[in-house]
């Protein structure tokens, strides 16, 4: 899953965004050393993640796409993913899409010193352009798609796999509604697992 994925998913558990967010950019047992509360939120985000990459719905949704190497198709599917969560916003929250990234983003602004400095860096990148909110248009989704591919500086084809995406969207977004409702449905025994392990 996708930022805006965690974040959501850590607001549902009531867990720590920072930790949410801080599983993209911590390796090993480098968890050990943080505050519980964001132990907590990079072990949810670990559980999320092993969950979602072993889920069905998600296998079949990576099927989808021939002509992307399927060693890049999580990424794509987690970019999709948060496009099809922004789009659907209302489905899984009280509030507008606008009022939660702000809520996200002064939290996430305001660092601390053992926060990784590359995750600092996103946070206040994600702030100032508005990246949550932006995930609901499919322009964004291209344009992010396409800056990942030249970061890699390998053959990746994300532009082809965007493509890809215009022709299985009804069926990308009905893989997508059932994952994320089974998810949703499996948060309070994967939080369970976080907890005997914090």
């Amino acid at each position: 899953m996708n930022f805006l994925a965690h974040l959501h998913i850590a607001d549902v558990t009531n867990t720590s965004a920072v930790g949410a967010m801080m599983g993209d950019f911590i390796k090993g047992d480098q968890w050990r050393t943080l505050p519980q509360a964001q132990r907590i939120g990079v072990l949810l985000h670990r559980q999320v993640d092993s969950f979602t990459d072993s889920h069905p719905d998600v296998i079949q949704a990576r099927q989808l796409f021939k002509l992307t190497r399927q060693r890049y198709t999580g990424i794509l599917i987690d970019m999709l993913f948060d496009h099809l969560l922004a789009k659907q916003w209302h489905k899984f929250h009280p509030s507008s899409l606008t009022q939660f990234s702000q809520q996200q983003y002064r939290q996430l602004t305001a660092t601390e010193p053992h926060w990784p400095e590359k995750m600092i860096d996103v946070c206040r990148r994600m702030a100032e352009t508005d990246w949550l909110c932006s995930y609901q248009t499919p322009g964004t989704i291209k344009l992010a798609l396409h800056k990942i591919g030249l970061r890699m500086r390998v053959d990746a084809p994300f532009a082809a796999s965007y493509q890809e995406w215009q022709q299985v969207q009804a069926e990308l977004t009905m893989l997508f509604d059932s994952f994320y409702g089974d998810l949703l449905l499996q948060l309070p025994a994967l939080q369970r697992n976080v907890l005997q392990r914090s």
